[in-house]
């Protein structure tokens, strides 16, 4: 069995009645309501289409990522027993054949499944835990065939980030690595999501220790901040400093985006934490990292004053707009109200509140901050109010939230505040039938070779999966035939703390490969020199020995041997 399917059995308690529960319920029936008839019927005209997979018009953004926000919404609330066939006028084996429909279509279209299609881009890990999320939910409702192609969307997403170093606003020492006004913060905890998600459906998988390790450092880096590179506080078995080789947001909690000062992008930290409640639906415990600078960047909403304003973020920032009377230090949440000061303005509209909602769901049940269930409240209530209202032509609700493209400018809204409901339910449900328990448990450490932390002396031969087969661990392999020991590859993870490793191999393999490719250890006690036959055993772990690693520890592969030698990936399992 390739996938272990999300088990509705394991929570026995009934659903959640308090207030923010039921809240939240309400707007995510109104969400559904909407997607299950005037989203499927109008907006996308979808029921004119007749045939197994639905024809999503292209392969970019608007084609993708507003149906797999639909699928995961509907299947959340398929699967946690919140679907309510009364509120949505849709019946509940109705509501699960156009879910099935919405996750089978997304998986078949995704380029791992039909040739030219979407994926392998900026954003599409995203796309891909939403619909992957969704199949995993409803997995009996989908054939084998579908099944198949939904656990193949997701490893490849996964596996092109094996391997892959991760994007910064600033390094270590505080230099700007591109644009000043563009945090990799978002794209970090969207594209740690993915990876938890994986992990937990394919938990037998030969790269799950590869995806754990990059989860964790893609999500303690999305919202580290300068002070974390020195950090010695250990996360996942290591300092939190190990973990990083840059920053993404302000010491403060603050974050830039879009050259501001930007509350919208603060809440994206949900992303990563949503991929954390996976583990509590498949009744793991949620690692610490997926939860990683919740309270800093919580703060930064509710008790940073930004009046007077502070310098401007970048050269080209706009001026900061003075808040209002109600609001003389200019938090950005409002006192007492559910608006948001924007200090330096508002691209995405005015009406936006489905993300602070969730944001705030999430601060209070990780007690994040002692204040967090009063601005839920006020958030939410007004997104709920949203919804109850007329649309434009007086006739009632048919359950969406905006009423004109001002109070949010993107395409996609209606379809975000479902998966923005989604996530908030989940989060309560969850915390009420207990299933938000966290781990700090030590974890691997992998290093491919193309990570950083690598270093490579001579001409090594560069190969791809596509050239070189499945065996390949992540995106790349360097290869290179006998030699003298004079070219090299070393794989150094950045260690400031001792501790004791199971040290394993992975390579690719072949006839022509050598038959004793020398794996040199350093380790606190000198060097270790272990000979492996590189001609079998491909695509797999190969254990070196246990060895104590400090400051400076690292993995030799040098091409003193018989055959060619392949250098791909190193893992530490610690003891």
């Amino acid at each position: 069995m390739r996938v272990r399917p999300f088990d509705r059995s394991r929570f026995t308690r009934s659903q959640p009645t308090d207030g923010d529960a039921a809240r939240i319920r309400r707007i995510l029936a109104n969400a559904n309501r909407y997607a299950l008839t005037t989203w499927w019927h109008t907006v996308r005209d979808y029921d004119a289409q007749t045939g197994d997979h639905l024809d999503l018009g292209g392969i970019a953004e608007p084609n993708i990522r507003p149906p797999a926000s639909e699928a995961y919404a509907l299947a959340v609330a398929l699967a946690t027993g919140a679907y309510s066939a009364r509120s949505t006028g849709v019946s509940e084996r109705t509501a699960r054949e156009m879910t099935a429909k919405l996750v089978r279509s997304l998986a078949f279209h995704h380029r791992v499944n039909t040739e030219g299609g979407w994926g392998y881009d900026w954003q599409t890990a995203l796309w891909a835990a939403l619909a992957g999320n969704a199949g995993w939910l409803v997995w009996h409702d989908l054939s084998e065939t579908d099944q198949h192609h939904v656990w193949r969307m997701v490893e490849f997403e996964a596996n092109r980030f094996l391997g892959w170093p991760l994007p910064y606003w600033r390094n270590r020492a505080g230099r700007y690595t591109g644009a000043c006004g563009d945090t990799k913060a978002e794209e970090n905890a969207w594209n740690s999501r993915l990876l938890f998600l994986a992990g937990v459906m394919m938990p037998w998988h030969s790269r799950r220790a590869g995806w754990a390790y990059k989860a964790a450092e893609l999500s303690i880096g999305a919202f580290a901040r300068p002070s974390d590179v020195d950090n010695q506080r250990v996360v996942r078995g290591r300092p939190v400093g190990d973990w990083l080789e840059g920053t993404n947001i302000n010491e403060d909690g603050s974050l830039v985006n879009h050259n501001i000062y930007h509350p919208d992008y603060v809440t994206t930290i949900s992303e990563m934490v949503s991929g954390g409640l996976v583990y509590g639906l498949a009744g793991r415990r949620i690692p610490v990292n997926a939860l990683h600078g919740l309270p800093v960047l919580y703060e930064s909403l509710v008790d940073k004053p930004w009046w007077p304003s502070p310098d401007r973020p970048c050269p080209n920032s706009p001026g900061f707009l003075p808040p209002t009377a109600a609001n003389p230090t200019g938090t950005m949440y409002v006192p007492g109200s559910d608006d948001v000061y924007y200090p330096q303005g508002n691209d995405w509209g005015t009406m936006r509140r489905a993300h602070f909602a969730e944001l705030d769901a999430m601060a209070g049940v990780f007690r994040a901050h002692r204040g967090a269930g009063a601005w839920e409240r006020r958030h939410a209530k007004r997104v709920l109010d949203m919804q109850r209202r007329p649309l434009p032509g007086g006739q009632a609700s048919d359950g969406s939230t905006y009423r004109s493209p001002e109070e949010d400018t993107y395409s996609g809204r209606e379809e975000w505040v479902a998966a923005r409901a989604a996530e908030t339910w989940l989060t309560h449900w969850l915390a009420h039938h207990g299933a938000l328990r966290t781990t700090n448990a030590a974890d691997q450490i992998v290093v491919c070779n193309t990570d950083r932390g690598v270093a490579v002396t001579g001409r090594w031969t560069v190969g791809s999966p596509a050239v070189n087969g499945p065996q390949v661990f992540g995106t790349g392999v360097r290869y290179k035939a006998a030699g003298t020991g004079e070219a090299s590859v070393r794989f150094t993870p950045r260690l400031t703390a001792t501790r004791t490793y199971d040290v394993y191999a992975w390579w690719i393999s072949s006839d022509s490969q050598a038959s004793d490719a020398p794996y040199t250890v350093e380790h606190t006690r000198g060097t270790t020199t272990v000979r492996v036959d590189q001609r079998t055993g491909g695509g797999a772990w190969h254990r070196l020995g246990t060895f104590t690693l400090g400051p400076g520890g690292n993995v030799l592969l040098t091409d003193d041997a018989d055959g060619y030698v392949v250098a791909d990936a190193v893992r530490l399992r610690p003891r």
